[in-house]
């Protein structure tokens, strides 16, 4: 869980963030089958090696002066794929592939890594 918020930001654990050389407030392009976004990595070492994870909830086109042009539409990346005894979207069902953007941007959060970090690096 994080608390960071007003924009579309991607999970990856650490080692597979190492593997692709980003980290924290890079910036990442996620592309899947329907076309690709473009997100702030957040570190997050709660999260498998071979997956990411990308909140929905952002990616505004309109909605007005606050909230317009805002995050990336996470639901535009997702495979076409529907679960055949519910008909809903089988949102596990999509590959993607992660490579490193341009630039940085910082993901408007609460929450400080510093002590957690400090002490993970401790007893390594």
């Amino acid at each position: 869980m994080t608390t960071a918020s007003w924009d579309t930001w991607v999970e990856i654990n650490p080692i597979t963030a190492r593997q692709l050389g980003v980290a924290n407030n890079d910036l990442a392009t996620i592309t899947g089958d329907g076309g690709e976004i473009t997100a702030i990595v957040y570190l997050y070492h709660g999260i498998r090696l071979d997956a990411v994870a990308v909140p929905v909830g952002q990616g505004h086109d309109a909605l007005g002066r606050w909230a317009g042009q805002r995050g990336a539409n996470v639901l535009s990346i997702l495979a076409p794929q529907v679960d055949d005894a519910s008909g809903q979207l089988a949102w596990l069902d999509t590959r993607v592939q992660v490579t490193r953007a341009e630039g940085q941007r910082v993901l408007p959060a609460l929450e400080s890594n510093l002590g957690v970090e400090r002490f993970r690096q401790q007893s390594l």
